[in-house]
């Protein structure tokens, strides 16, 4: 979606994946709801985003996009980035992990062939085969890994047997190992390994960070899922109180939201915002990579252009 207003135009978007409850026609309601006086560079970008939140419950997607398209506003609007905007520093290198989806071995060996200037590998797992996954990618590659097992798992014995299995494979965190709704088995296995368990789908806003750390030793920060840039930042601060670790992560969106989230990840522990990659016909000119490393451009807002296909 675009706002123009002030000679400047802001862009933002909304991904919807099924667990969100959203899609394409209640995006476009909720936006049609919105008034359109607060659409526009006002004084106060603070209460453009509390009247949003106000306007509907839920809707976190479609507000995220307002969200996005008002911060690129504004920073085009002030002449600076995101960075700059809310003061986040930017000096140490960040790395993006490079997700590979639950493969055979052909399958398994091609991923990682377009996945060698990456130096974090992100295993998606929850299939009865994560083992032999592993196993796999390890034949073929050392780079450190994490997992992601998407509320996979469901029997405690699996879990702990893979859990132990990866501890000695040295991985760095596994992620939504059982159901979001079952807070008692993934507390169960927070308990019994070293390893990070980290929130996904058990945290999408503000409010849901004091329970999850009660379960969890980390959560994955989306802006589709926190309503965007404002709250995500509340979400970081409030995440280190609760010494929780931080993944600044995405769904599957182009550029525009990803290299908004970039401009966060510093502020995280790790990064997964290859997103970009596995989108064809990406409609904006944003982040890159370079080994594996984030590269945010140096534009104001958000830090996108049009790419001159759509332009």
């Amino acid at each position: 979606m675009a706002i123009t207003s002030g000679g400047h135009t802001g862009y933002g978007e909304a991904s919807l994946p099924p667990y969100l409850s959203e899609n394409t026609e209640s995006v476009l309601r909720f936006i049609s709801t919105v008034d359109r006086k607060y659409l526009k560079v006002i004084a106060n970008l603070d209460e453009q985003l509390a009247y949003i939140e106000s306007v509907l419950p839920g809707n976190n997607a479609a507000k995220a996009a307002l969200d996005l398209a008002l911060h690129d506003l504004r920073g085009k609007t002030l002449g600076q980035n995101i960075s700059e905007m809310y003061r986040i520093p930017q000096g140490k290198p960040i790395y993006s992990t490079y997700t590979i989806g639950i493969s055979d071995e052909a399958a398994l060996r091609q991923k990682l062939k377009a996945a060698e200037d990456f130096t974090l590998i992100k295993l998606k797992l929850g299939s009865p085969d994560d083992r032999a996954l592993v196993e796999t990618f390890l034949q073929y590659s050392d780079k450190p890994f994490c997992v992601d097992v998407n509320q996979g798992w469901t029997d405690r014995g699996y879990a702990l047997e893979m859990v132990r299995f990866l501890e000695e494979k040295n991985c760095l965190f596994i992620e939504q190992p059982f159901s979001a709704k079952n807070k008692e088995n993934n507390a169960w296995l927070r308990a019994r390994t070293k390893l990070d368990i980290l929130a996904d789908e058990a945290v999408q806003r503000f409010t849901d960070l004091t329970e999850v750390a009660e379960t969890y030793s980390g959560v994955n920060i989306k802006l589709m899922k926190s309503t965007g840039i404002h709250e995500a930042l509340r979400m970081i601060k409030k995440s280190r109180e609760l010494n929780l670790k931080i993944v600044v992560g995405c769904m599957a969106e182009t550029s525009c939201a990803v290299t908004a989230a970039a401009h966060l990840a510093s502020l995280a522990d790790w990064a997964d915002l290859d997103a970009p990659l596995l989108t064809t016909n990406d409609p904006f000119l944003g982040l890159e990579f370079n080994q594996g490393e984030v590269k945010i451009p140096q534009f104001s807002g958000i830090g996108i252009k049009l790419s001159s296909h759509f332009t």
